[in-house]
């Protein structure tokens, strides 16, 4: 039975695992329920749940393998709902069969979002396509940030002996074009050239301590975390954050680095946010050298959920 509330369903996953995607929607039902009465959210992350669809007036799809996306949507389209698709990659990422799935599912769907200019103005040239630029981030709370967790108690002990703490992030390992997305071995192999640093990297899935060579991580300025774990704690804790992927979506992380006055260094594979120091894949060494400690926050743009369910 329906009540007065827009029912929105989302398709997708909160943490664990953490990752860019999960923590999206974690943070995005948290700020409808408390934000917005206006809506009631139906969290829907696995398959056994799908006995819901029929009480709902929107549904969210946050799902970026193209063959389950297309499959869910022809699922949606039999109640005749409301499908909104978050695309939180970029859209050179697919090609091929995947590429036209994805592209038949964008006309398929109510509302496409993307998070970046090249993957809206990509869609937006197909014509027939209800499709917008949206943010991926939306702001953790005090307490996610201030978080003091066994690990957060290390390296506050482990900061006083460094200049500066920088920190990366790989929710777990990926290929694109036969290289690591991530490039996180050459981000580590680089804490042997600035051994006044500690380089920390967040590994969740413990799937880098496992393929990184022992003359990369076991050094003494390179800290892996190789558990599930909130990664904004160790943002704060840092002075620089990098991203040195080879493709790339909305980062999350990026954003929240630059929310919380943190260096900033991303590579220029897609448009980032103002503020982002940016560079060409393969040039991070040169960068690493123009850093400094004190950066003022920036102001980043927010997901509104209105932007999303109102049309």
């Amino acid at each position: 039975m329906k009540t007065g509330r827009r029912r929105v369903g989302i398709i997708g996953k909160t943490p664990p695992p953490y990752g860019g995607v999960t923590v999206h929607i974690d943070r995005l039902i948290d700020l409808v329920s408390t934000d917005f009465p206006e809506y009631e959210i139906v969290l829907i992350n696995n398959w056994l749940k799908l006995y819901q669809i029929p009480i709902l007036d929107v549904v969210h799809v946050h799902q970026n393998n193209p063959r389950i996306r297309f499959l869910i949507v022809i699922l949606l389209k039999i109640f005749r709902l409301k499908i909104i698709c978050t695309y939180h990659r970029d859209h050179n990422r697919e090609y091929g069969f995947n590429q036209s799935l994805t592209r038949l599912t964008s006309k398929l769907v109510s509302r496409w979002v993307t998070l970046n200019e090249g993957s809206y103005n990509y869609f937006k040239a197909l014509g027939k396509v209800n499709v917008i630029r949206s943010s991926s981030f939306i702001p953790p709370s005090k307490s996610q940030i201030n978080s003091i967790t066994p690990h957060i108690r290390n390296l506050q002990n482990l900061k006083i002996n460094y200049e500066l703490i920088i920190c990366t992030c790989a929710h777990h390992y990926r290929e694109y074009k036969g290289k690591d997305i991530y490039g996180i071995e050459e981000v580590l192999t680089l804490a042997k050239s600035f051994t006044e640093y500690l380089w920390i990297l967040a590994d969740p899935s413990g799937e880098y301590s496992k393929l990184l060579p022992d003359k990369v991580i076991y050094r003494k300025n390179i800290y892996i975390i190789s558990e599930q774990h909130d990664f904004i704690p160790i943002i704060n804790l840092s002075d620089v954050y990098v991203r040195n992927t080879n493709t790339d979506g909305d980062s999350v992380s990026v954003k929240e680095a630059l929310f919380l006055g943190k260096n900033c260094l991303a590579t220029n594979i897609i448009d980032r946010p103002k503020g982002c120091i940016t560079y060409n894949i393969g040039d991070l060494h040169s960068q690493i050298n123009k850093l400094k400690k004190v950066v003022d926050p920036t102001n980043v743009e927010t997901l509104n959920p209105i932007d999303l369910y109102e049309f």
